[in-house]
């Protein structure tokens, strides 16, 4: 997809950053804190590399400044709770462009290219509409809309399970139509992080996406540490939890943003 600097969609990656987040979440126990840092990273990373696959603008929305690539813009959350920190994020986004943008949060490991480009393809058949990725806890893990939404938002219930149906009620309250795309999974907490895994590591083996890529290696971490600390066996488990994370690159030093090549 071609376009000009000014018309370029954005992408905006709303995030408290992956360490503050892996302590919000606590997807592993306290010992393995710096193998979900690893994680948070990693959906991180893959976030801002479907937004460049898809000739996107990159921002990245978060409290604290983060350490990014070259090209990728940052913007300080501003705002007295989540919805206005939100909007200001929205709104930040729009002063800056003419184009498309996107706005995604940084747990959503499913998340690839193909849904920008879905987004963006949406928008220019209906520029009025406002695309949303719902996911699978009543929430949403993509806003998308052509131009910015303002008031729509200020009526909406966040983060609580009945959030995407307030949000849809507060658009069409607003006249904006919306354009669903298909459900995925946030990493919310330990039984979600379980279930994408029995389907990640499948779904890996042979694909070409950024996590049978780059992320092969800490999904099967993942997996296997996870099954050492379900064997009713305590000591064995334990044994295998120190075996693996002694084995691991992925638990010298602290994550860095390795993962995404430059810009």
């Amino acid at each position: 997809m071609n376009s000009s600097p000014q018309n370029q969609p954005t992408l905006v990656v709303f995030t408290l950053g992956p360490q503050r987040e892996s302590r919000r979440r606590q997807l592993l126990p306290e010992n393995l804190h710096r193998i979900e840092d690893c994680l948070h990273q990693a959906c991180f990373d893959a976030a801002l590399a479907a937004g460049k696959a898809a000739d996107c603008r990159l921002e990245v929305s978060s409290p604290l400044k983060l350490v990014l690539p070259p090209g990728i813009t940052y913007r300080q959350q501003k705002g007295r709770d989540f919805g206005s920190r939100l909007e200001d994020a929205l709104d930040g986004a729009f002063a800056e462009t003419d184009g498309n943008v996107i706005l995604v949060g940084s747990d959503t490991p499913d998340l690839e290219e193909a849904h920008l480009r879905d987004t963006l393809r949406a928008l220019e058949r209906d520029p009025d509409s406002v695309v949303i990725g719902p996911s699978r806890d009543g929430g949403f893990y993509l806003l998308a809309a052509s131009r910015p939404l303002k008031s729509s938002l200020s009526a909406v219930h966040w983060r609580s399970r009945d959030t995407l149906e307030s949000l849809k009620r507060a658009l069409c309250q607003q006249g904006r139509s919306i354009i669903l795309l298909q459900p995925l999974s946030d990493l919310d907490q330990r039984a979600d992080l379980e279930q994408w895994l029995s389907m990640a590591l499948r779904a890996a083996v042979g694909a070409k996406t950024w996590w049978s890529v780059r992320g092969y290696r800490l999904i099967r971490l993942l997996t296997r540490l996870l099954a050492a600390g379900r064997r009713p066996e305590q000591r064995p488990a334990f044994v295998e939890l120190r075996r693996l994370r002694s084995r691991s690159n992925l638990l010298r030093g602290p994550p860095a943003m390795t993962l995404l090549p430059p810009i």
